[in-house]
């Protein structure tokens, strides 16, 4: 969250995991790049980003989420959120072993505090500076289905960043990251217990 005197505002980073199944996999992250993404710098650069959210395409990339294995209540193990074109192709996918033991080590107990950053010059170099407010919420007792069912819903956007860019030595580069986002308004959504706290001015 990213601001003291509004904690509810903003969106929280659920956590930042790599695809293991799709195109994304098959073909690397350069050669998806140039596939799905958007050609910068006269083609020595390629960009795949994009706010995934519910079951509609993106216009940009045509692609959609669509979850496999989850009907609201059941759960297939084999399953797989994934992002798929229109055509059924699936550019990317998270099989659900993966996702659920990432979920399960970073929301079984959670703690969301707001805070702010800046940067500021410091014997001439930039340092990052963060600063954190009194309000603070803690959620506990989750279950993965309410990860699936915000997916479903909308309340949960997959927000990824993949930028693969030509060397002056002629070889592909690649930064990616892959961020599970939603509005700290919906984290309640995410916990049977939910709290919040104002800490001590102290």
């Amino acid at each position: 969250m990213h601001s003291l005197i509004r904690p509810r505002s903003g969106e929280v980073t659920l956590f930042d995991i790599a695809p293991d199944g799709g195109e994304y996999i098959e073909l690397g992250a350069s050669e998806f790049a140039k596939r799905r993404g958007r050609p910068r710098a006269g083609g020595d650069r390629y960009d795949f980003t994009g706010k995934y959210r519910g079951t509609s395409p993106l216009e940009t990339t045509g692609l959609r989420f669509e979850v496999v294995g989850f009907d609201g209540t059941n759960i297939d193990p084999t399953g797989a959120v994934t992002l798929v074109g229109n055509t059924g192709d699936t550019a990317m996918s998270w099989s659900f072993s993966k996702l659920l033991g990432h979920w399960n080590r970073k929301h079984a107990q959670a703690v969301f505090i707001g805070s702010e950053k800046r940067d500021v010059e410091v014997a001439g170099s930039q340092v990052r500076e963060y600063r954190y407010g009194q309000h603070v919420e803690l959620g506990t007792g989750t279950h993965f289905r309410r990860f699936l069912g915000g997916i479903n819903a909308g309340t949960i956007a997959f927000d990824p960043g993949l930028k693969v860019e030509k060397g002056a030595n002629g070889r592909w580069k690649s930064h990616a990251r892959f961020p599970f986002r939603i509005s700290s308004r919906e984290l309640r959504e995410l916990y049977v217990d939910f709290e919040e706290l104002r800490t001590c001015d102290t």
